[in-house]
């Protein structure tokens, strides 16, 4: 069976592509946002899914509680992903397991003045429909990431 999971213009996946359902959940959920396609993207949720992007207490989630349900994670979308102006990715790595994946990837600008490439570690955990429950994004931000020597 051909897997699901394709190299983009703006995925690059170096990782495994075996069709495991949370493995094509996040594929699905970066091709979405490479494509600008808000409806798609929120689609990808379960009703009661959650998004921590990043995980903790940050400006656009301040009490750490994450983003739960298609509204939330509609304004998610535009308060960070619609306002980033165009995001590409390199995947290099995923470990599936049960019902989640670990996917190890840089997240790159595409308009590279709004800030470098984010290296980054997300989990994703879908239901028994293949619909996202849970994604956590662990980050630093670019002022805390190290600078090459």
């Amino acid at each position: 069976m051909d897997s699901v999971i394709k190299d983009t213009p703006s995925i690059g996946w170096n990782g495994s592509r075996s069709n495991h359902p949370a493995r094509i959940a996040s594929y699905r959920a970066l091709d979405a946002i490479t494509c600008a396609d808000k409806e798609g993207y929120i689609s990808l949720y379960a009703p009661d899914g959650v998004i921590h992007d990043p995980v903790g207490m940050t400006a656009v989630d301040p009490t750490g509680a994450g983003h739960r349900g298609h509204d939330a994670v509609s304004a998610f979308w535009d308060a960070t992903i619609a306002r980033a102006g165009g995001l590409n990715f390199i995947v290099h790595k995923s470990h599936a397991t049960h019902d989640q994946v670990a996917n190890s990837y840089t997240i790159i600008p595409r308009d590279p003045c709004e800030f470098a490439g984010i290296d980054c570690i997300f989990i994703y955990r879908v239901n028994d429909a293949g619909l996202l429950v849970y994604v956590g994004g662990y980050w630093d931000t670019p002022e805390e990431q190290e600078l090459p020597s």
